[in-house]
């Protein structure tokens, strides 16, 4: 993930300190310059398609789930 790599981490830690099991994050696709896309800054992927999200687990695994499908 390179730099995602520090941010897949320390997602992780939070989500053990605060008892979560997962984290979802999510984007409709819409684009706006004044709002950033928070699962582009997360994993570095642009969402294309209407329903796209990231899941990560507290033992660090993620999940890319995009729309439409590649």
């Amino acid at each position: 993930m390179g730099d995602n790599s520090l941010k897949q981490e320390m997602a992780v830690e939070l989500l053990k300190k605060k008892g979560l099991d997962g984290l979802v994050i999510f984007s409709s696709g819409a684009f706006y310059f004044l709002r950033p896309n928070q699962l582009n800054y997360f994993s570095g992927w642009r969402p294309m398609g209407p329903h796209n999200a990231a899941v990560v687990s507290k033992s660090g695994q993620v999940a890319l789930l995009v729309e439409p499908a590649w």
